[in-house]
């Protein structure tokens, strides 16, 4: 990317930079609404069941059902979005770079900071401070391509989420197999739990290899 940043037009890079810096803050914004969509399900997921008079295995089921799934596919869609944001930033950077923007004010500052602690941040602060800001921007560069940014919080409402989820199955499998009367029932519900515990089982075997690849140390 550094080579191309090179070969990029000053009044390019001029021009394009506030395009980039707006789709960022759109993207971002994204995630934000995403936040207030998933407690709004969640809420009225929970309203409705609290309406229901008699409750069965099938509504305990499908109530834990449609939570952890709504938790799950928004924890990955942010992740989606949020890699559009770090992808976004390596476009923010070279236009920063051709432009020869002060490190002070520049995004590479911002992104600097939000490293999680270790060899990788130091270095780049070195360079900061040295005024190396070509070497700097060449070693981001590098880090933005493999994504490795950090989670920039991301990893800590993962953690909560995960928490949720597992609370979630648990009290749904209790409060199920207590209530459960008849053959039909208790093969459903060992379905749905089943696939919820596998499924969940398989995240929390992947999630590590996911969590390690956002950070650089």
């Amino acid at each position: 990317m550094c080579d191309d940043c090179k070969e990029m037009p000053e009044e390019l890079a001029r021009l394009l930079l506030p395009i980039y810096q707006e789709r960022s803050n759109q993207l971002a914004n994204i995630i934000h609404a995403s936040n207030g969509l998933i407690v709004t399900i969640l809420i009225g997921v929970l309203t409705f069941a609290g309406t229901i008079t008699n409750i069965t295995s099938y509504h305990i089921a499908f109530i834990v059902s449609i939570c952890v799934l709504s938790l799950i596919i928004w924890r990955v869609y942010v992740h989606f979005v949020d890699s559009d944001i770090i992808h976004m930033y390596g476009k923010i950077l070279c236009c920063e770079y051709r432009l020869l923007v002060p490190s002070r004010v520049s995004l590479l500052s911002s992104l600097i900071k939000q490293l999680p602690a270790g060899q990788t941040k130091s270095e780049l602060e070195n360079l900061v401070a040295l005024r190396k800001t070509r070497e700097a921007y060449s070693k981001m560069f590098v880090i933005i391509d493999g994504k490795n940014v950090g989670s920039r919080g991301h990893e800590k409402i993962d953690e909560i989420t995960g928490g949720a989820i597992l609370s979630f199955i648990v009290f749904g499998s209790i409060v199920a197999f207590i209530s459960i009367s008849d053959c039909i029932s208790q093969i459903f519900a060992s379905f749905i739990f089943g696939f919820l515990w596998a499924f969940v089982i398989i995240l929390i075997a992947i999630y590590p290899d996911f969590n390690r690849a956002k950070n650089p140390d």
